[in-house]
């Protein structure tokens, strides 16, 4: 088990909560239990929140910790794991019982959770969810978003970037995007650094105000990140850049 807790990079705090995870099932010296929740924090650390239980994704995990080992491991896990041997420590019954860890099977795979991360999941998506039912009051015809698309990036109201003022280029994918948010009351748009998404977002403001959105409502928009620019400057960018490039006004 050390050997395996090595490729995994464990932290600190880390190896405390197996500890004490593992203390509290009825084997506490149980190598494949504790085997498994090193598994789960390495998972965590890549950014997953959850481990599948299929043979495809315990080999993955095996190569990836280079310990052959790791899979006949996980195998012997789920083994006892479907003999109850951790139902102290497990919920395998969807009932919502309140412990350490849970099996979810709602998506036709086993995956498991650490039971705090599996309720906030949840939760987001019952939010999400909520978001999508909602029916927003605007309709608007074809024509009217296309021109405001057009007037975004026309000579005079183009955002321009760089010390050159070179005007961004129209994008297939973001003018997509620009006309998904007049007409929805919820999106998602993902890409990586310098995509774009911080002027697609400049651009969903301008096309929002163009289209009889309050400019005073820029004052209830919210920012929230994990990397990148610092927020404040993020906002600072957005607002002298709506304001200078369209009809936004510059509070």
């Amino acid at each position: 088990m050390p050997i395996l807790f090595e490729g995994l990079d464990l932290s600190d705090l880390d190896l405390m909560t197996i500890r004490d995870l593992a203390r509290y099932g009825t084997e506490p010296d149980d190598d494949y239990f504790i085997g498994m929740l090193g598994l789960m924090f390495s998972a965590l650390g890549e950014g997953s929140l959850c481990v599948s239980l299929n043979r495809d994704c315990l080999h993955e995990i095996g190569l990836k910790t280079a310990d052959p080992a790791v899979v006949n491991l996980v195998t012997e896990f789920i083994r006892r794991l479907d003999e109850g041997r951790y139902d102290n420590l497990i919920d395998r019954t969807g009932n919502g019982d309140f412990k350490p860890m849970v099996i979810d099977g709602t998506t036709g795979r086993r995956l498991l959770y650490f039971q705090k991360f599996h309720y906030h999941e949840r939760r987001l998506k019952q939010r999400l969810e909520s978001f999508l039912s909602l029916r927003g009051d605007r309709k608007l015809p074809d024509e009217t978003i296309l021109a405001v698309i057009d007037e975004l990036y026309r000579e005079g109201a183009v955002i321009r970037k760089g010390a050159g003022g070179d005007p961004i280029v129209r994008d297939p994918f973001q003018v997509d995007a620009i006309r998904a948010a007049l007409t929805t009351s919820l999106l998602v748009v993902s890409g990586g650094p310098g995509t774009g998404k911080t002027s697609m977002l400049v651009n969903i403001l301008r096309a929002l105000v163009r289209t009889g959105t309050d400019p005073g409502a820029v004052e209830w928009i919210h920012l929230a990140q994990a990397s990148g620019l610092p927020q404040p400057h993020r906002q600072l960018f957005i607002r002298r850049a709506a304001s200078h490039t369209g009809r936004c006004d510059r509070r």
